[in-house]
């Protein structure tokens, strides 16, 4: 059986929940988590985790205001740490998008599409990518 209480549950549920956008929640297992702890080396993992889910709350709460430059340094102080995902590549696409920055955008979709090459099971991220592709944008007029 699964204990829900043990940090190292909660802390791979965070995981999970920021992975997932389900940022607040992230916030809240991830608190639990570090209340629950006793490794230090889990404690590092929660912190980093704890980290990453702020940082992206901010940049998502920057976007949505259409303040696209700040939240573009959100996101970026988790991706000069950390490996881009997914996750990642989607808000900085969002964000040049919003800054009428298409081409940029579109290698951010590209990317996420390019991740998912081959799979038999595409995501969220790669649906939304592929949807973006799709479309046309403002610029596409003017050729």
């Amino acid at each position: 059986t699964i204990e829900k209480e043990n940090p190292h549950f909660l802390n791979n549920l965070g995981w999970t929940l920021f992975r997932n956008e389900n940022f607040d929640e992230a916030m809240d297992v991830l608190g639990k988590a570090k209340a629950k702890c006793k490794s230090k080396i889990l404690m590092d993992s929660i912190k980093i985790n704890l980290f990453m889910v702020s940082t992206f709350q901010k940049g998502k709460e920057l976007l949505q205001e259409k303040n696209y430059d700040e939240a573009m340094i959100e996101f970026e102080k988790v991706t000069t740490e950390y490996n881009i995902k997914e996750l990642e590549l989607k808000y900085f696409a969002l964000c040049c998008e919003g800054m009428g920055k298409y081409d940029e955008a579109n290698e951010k979709w590209e990317k996420i599409v390019e991740m998912h090459e081959g799979s038999e099971t595409p995501n969220k991220f790669y649906l939304l990518a592929t949807e973006k592709l799709s479309k046309k944008h403002p610029q596409d007029d003017l050729l």
